[in-house]
């Protein structure tokens, strides 16, 4: 069988770990489905606003940076401020 057709070969690459995956999974376990798509969209958000002040700090836009901050921030925004009248 040719190493492409297997998960790993596209699946794993240089700092990618799946480690949003399962934190992802962990905030399902705990906001449920509606919770996990307002996370989403919410560290969507805030990601977009850390890649900026992150690209303006480093002066480069190719400069890499970890996204699960935005992940726990918007899971954080997700408990306390519920959107799900607004994804209905």
């Amino acid at each position: 069988m040719p190493r492409f057709a297997s998960a790993d070969y596209w699946l794993w690459f240089p700092g990618l770990g799946l480690g949003d995956v399962k934190l992802l999974a962990m905030i399902g376990a705990f906001l449920g489905p509606w919770g996990v798509l307002e996370t989403i969209l919410s560290a969507s958000l805030l990601g977009l606003l850390l890649g900026l002040g992150w690209a303006a700090a480093t002066r480069s836009l190719s400069a890499p940076f970890g996204f699960g901050p935005a992940i726990a921030a918007g899971a954080l925004l997700s408990l306390l401020f519920p959107l799900r009248g607004w994804l209905l």
